[in-house]
């Protein structure tokens, strides 16, 4: 789902500056040069007055300060009210946006102007009100059972991926958002991508991880016979799995994958509620041109 809230046009206010020329009049004319010069220094004069008389009418705009545009990832909330969960400690409040315009908490990348703090009575975390210029869905689902390595084959699929070290995969807010690539073919056909709970980590893992195993299923696609990298981006809510383990202040989360080679690798987050958690281990920026033979 696109949702193209507004679309900004960024305009110069300033006017280009007016020079003479590259061959003014000389500084001593006689006779009908100097009628010549002297018309032109007229015309000068008119047009430096209507100069002056234009930047006294541009002035506001010439003053006028740029407001930065930011681009974020946000948890979508509230039903009557909307607000935008920027992290764990942040609330964007947007200006000109009534109510969630999808009816449930969903994650969605934006662009939008910060319009100042704002504090409500009683609430400890930090709100800005903003004024949002674009906001783009990213498809958000619930994490899936562990069904065991053979069904998990057979109903969530094995086709391999590879994922971005980039400031979007990252784990906040309850949830985990992942930027990845695949292989997509040009048949039309839907891939699925799962995020399975396997309940449990490896052994020697501390008693704080939770171990997931992210499967993308190609659903009748064909892209090993002729297809392209395409990059996406997901988000699981893990909210029930970091509640699982009580009294934890931090976490440790694996994701094991299948790798766009065959080979099987980790992403790795050290996540602490609070704040916002980057890959800490894993990502395949590097090696995603030498996986697919693609440049």
């Amino acid at each position: 789902m696109l949702e193209w809230l507004k679309r900004h046009v960024w305009k110069a206010c300033d006017r280009p500056k007016r020079f003479q020329g590259s061959n003014p009049c000389l500084s001593a004319i006689t006779g009908a040069g100097r009628k010549v010069c002297l018309s032109y220094f007229k015309a000068m004069k008119k047009i430096l007055f209507l100069i002056a008389l234009s930047a006294a009418l541009f002035s506001s705009c010439k003053k006028t300060t740029s407001i930065s545009v930011t681009e974020a990832i946000v948890t979508v909330k509230g039903t009557s009210d909307c607000t935008l969960q920027l992290d764990d400690q942040t609330v964007l409040v947007p200006q000109n946006i009534s109510g969630n315009p999808f009816g449930r908490n969903i994650r969605a990348h934006i662009y939008y102007n910060d319009l100042g703090a704002t504090e409500p009575n009683g609430q400890s975390s930090s709100y800005r009100k903003v004024k949002v210029l674009q906001l783009d869905t990213i498809i958000t689902k619930k994490t899936v059972p562990n069904l065991g390595p053979n069904e998990n084959d057979k109903v969530y699929g094995t086709a391999p991926v590879g994922f971005y070290d980039s400031w979007m995969t990252v784990v906040e807010d309850g949830y985990v958002t992942l930027h990845f690539t695949g292989l997509w073919g040009y048949s039309g056909i839907s891939h699925t991508v799962n995020l399975v709970s396997l309940g449990y980590p490896d052994a020697g893992s501390p008693a704080n991880t939770l171990a997931f195993e992210f499967r993308h299923n190609y659903n009748g696609d064909s892209p090993s016979v002729s297809g392209r990298l395409v990059s996406k981006v997901v988000a699981f809510d893990i909210s029930s799995e970091l509640a699982s383990i009580v009294g934890a202040s931090d976490y440790y989360i694996v994701i094991k994958y299948t790798f766009l080679n065959g080979v099987s690798r980790t992403l790795k987050f050290h996540y602490e509620p609070g704040t916002s958690a980057n890959l800490s281990e894993g990502g395949d920026d590097d090696s995603l041109a030498e996986a697919t033979g693609l440049n």
